[in-house]
């Protein structure tokens, strides 16, 4: 798959998201990320919360949930609840100019920023879901930094 159609994918699972699971949660456990390292204060930070299950289409699969609060340059705080414990990966990107996707310039490479749980990262492509997995239980908190590689 080529790193651009991988880009896509991302893109579109991090959009359609939003659906919570229909079992219900055996824990109240809450899962926050702080993000930092916005850019500016335009358009929004979305983020997806993705499950063990996807492991095998992190994060072209569609997520467990999602999720997006306004940008800032003063960072952003993004919370699930009602999660039951266990291991989940979350892929974010800033989406500047609000259109659902993560933009690319002309080779493919993102101009909106993007970032996964761990700070992870894979020299082709998107990292695994091992690499970004936070193990959940109880209370669990983690940042991330968003990470810009062309554009303005």
């Amino acid at each position: 798959m080529t790193k651009q159609r991988t880009i896509v994918l991302f893109a579109f699972a991090l959009m359609l998201g939003g659906g919570i699971s229909s079992s219900p949660p055996e824990s109240a456990d809450t899962f926050t990320v702080s993000v930092t390292g916005v850019r500016n204060g335009t358009g929004v930070v979305a983020v997806a919360l993705f499950s063990e299950e996807a492991a095998g289409g992190f994060p072209q699969a569609e997520p467990l949930r999602s999720t997006s609060a306004l940008a800032s340059t003063t960072g952003v705080e993004l919370t699930f609840e009602d999660l039951p414990a266990g291991r989940y990966a979350l892929a974010l990107m800033h989406d500047e100019n609000q259109n659902g996707d993560l933009d690319t310039n002309d080779y493919g490479i993102p101009v909106e920023g993007f970032a996964f749980s761990n700070n992870a990262m894979s020299d082709m492509g998107p990292p695994s879901f091992s690499q970004a997995a936070v193990v959940v239980d109880g209370a669990t908190s983690t940042s991330v930094s968003m990470i810009y590689m062309g554009g303005s």
